[in-house]
């Protein structure tokens, strides 16, 4: 099928999976037990183009999104994910956004407060974390990832 292991991707080992090549066109494709392909990707396969050029950053994604539902516990709606050149300008957002390399996620958790989600994850993720009012936003520069233990700091916050 083209999917990510689901077993090393919630390894303890806190390295993503290799990127492996799949075809980013077919939205059904999971990229571990929480997430599809069609869920970064807005369920728009305009965008799927684009991915190939962003496969590694993606499937980094996809892992840290993986491990942090599970750790999480609960339901956890991505709001905004995958947005390539030119749907990201015209979307209003800035030139080199996170967003349009792969590189970001925007969340909203089913089950508690926003605030309070952002508060358990500002203790265990590594990279940039913004919180909104309707959203949290992580992404993975700095090498960016989600850790189970709550004993980090992101590199980005505001």
């Amino acid at each position: 099928m083209g999917a990510v292991d689901s077993k090393k991707e919630l390894g303890d080992d806190h390295d993503s999976p290799a990127a492996e090549s799949l075809d980013w066109s077919d939205l059904s494709i999971a990229l571990g037990p929480h997430l599809r392909v069609g869920d970064l990707l807005h369920f728009d396969r305009r965008r799927a183009m684009a991915a190939h050029r962003f496969e590694e950053s993606l499937h980094h994604l996809a892992f840290s999104y993986n491990a942090l539902v599970e750790a999480w516990g609960g339901p956890v709606r991505i709001t905004s994910a995958f947005c390539p050149e030119p749907f990201s300008r015209a979307l209003g957002r800035p030139e080199g956004c996170l967003h349009a390399t792969g590189m970001a996620i925007d969340l909203v958790p089913l089950d508690s407060p926003l605030v309070a989600f952002h508060r358990w994850l500002k203790k265990r993720w590594s990279g940039g974390l913004i919180l909104h009012s309707h959203s949290v936003h992580i992404d993975i520069r700095n090498k960016g990832r989600f850790m189970k233990a709550a004993n980090t700091r992101p590199s980005v916050t505001w």
